[in-house]
């Protein structure tokens, strides 16, 4: 058997990674060891809590900072300009936005009259950073434009309900497929001519009539819970007893057309 020469050559990019074979196996053969794969967007190897806590920050500072540049230097994009004062241009208007050849072309062309002043702005698409937080604020703290509007808040809350609904209705269908409950018969007549023996013989009952009922039946529900956690739960709930006790606290027009003559 022939000695096996130490080679001082490094092996190639392509060549596999030699590896010691583990005890009680066989010396004769190398072993390849696994090749470790490394992502091109993510560390390499785990971070510390304070580096971790810096990239969290970075992550939201750096594209804000682009944003602030494109949105304040005036040298970088802004492909187009902001009629400030449009001059003897008769089409033109304060606050319009024209690209700058078209710009430059009317300039040119206006040459014996008033040219049109603007400044360098981005798309109605891009706007500046503290353009949108006063456009936010306006929306938090102005009155809607129509009398039978929703406030902003009012609308988000409404539509937080609906995501949540949602959310809730697949959790209950997953739970039906999971636990293999029967849904029942098909009940295909109308239901409200039945009368209340013929409903109790077939096993149909209401739904909760009210929402101090429906509250009830959601806080009794161990799916809520295990669908948006007790945090998200409980305040739900809460904010719905709340809603409950200021409609009784207020007197409705049928209450009055009701009530108010019999005193």
């Amino acid at each position: 058997m022939e000695p096996v020469r130490a080679s001082s050559a490094r092996p190639g990019p392509d060549a596999p990674a030699l590896a010691v074979p583990p005890k009680g196996a066989s010396s004769g053969t190398p072993v390849a060891a696994p090749r470790v794969s490394r992502s091109w967007i993510g560390p390499s190897r785990p971070q510390s809590r304070r580096r971790r806590m810096a990239l969290t920050v970075l992550s939201f500072l750096i594209p804000l900072g682009l944003w602030a540049a494109f949105s304040y230097v005036p040298f970088l994009w802004h492909p187009l300009v902001e009629v400030t004062d449009p001059g003897d241009v008769a089409w033109m208007e304060p606050g319009m936005r024209v690209p700058k050849a078209a710009f430059a072309q009317t300039i040119e062309a206006s040459r014996g009259g008033a040219a049109p002043q603007g400044k360098p702005a981005n798309p109605v698409y891009l706007p500046a950073p503290h353009e949108v937080a006063a456009a936010f604020w306006r929306s938090l703290t102005a009155p809607p434009p129509q009398r039978d509007a929703i406030w902003l808040p009012a609308s988000l809350w409404h539509s937080v309900q609906i995501i949540l609904a949602a959310a809730l209705v697949l959790a209950a269908g997953l739970e039906g497929v999971r636990e293999r409950i029967d849904p029942g018969a098909p009940n295909e007549d109308n239901l409200y001519e039945l009368t209340e023996a013929q409903r109790r013989d077939r096993g149909i009952a209401f739904l909760p009539q009210t929402l101090a009922e429906a509250v009830e039946a959601f806080a009794a529900d161990s799916l809520m819970e295990a669908t948006l956690g007790a945090g998200l739960r409980d305040a739900f709930i809460h904010a719905k007893r709340e809603e409950w006790t200021a409609y009784h606290l207020t007197v409705s027009p049928w209450e009055i057309a009701r009530y108010s003559h019999l005193f």
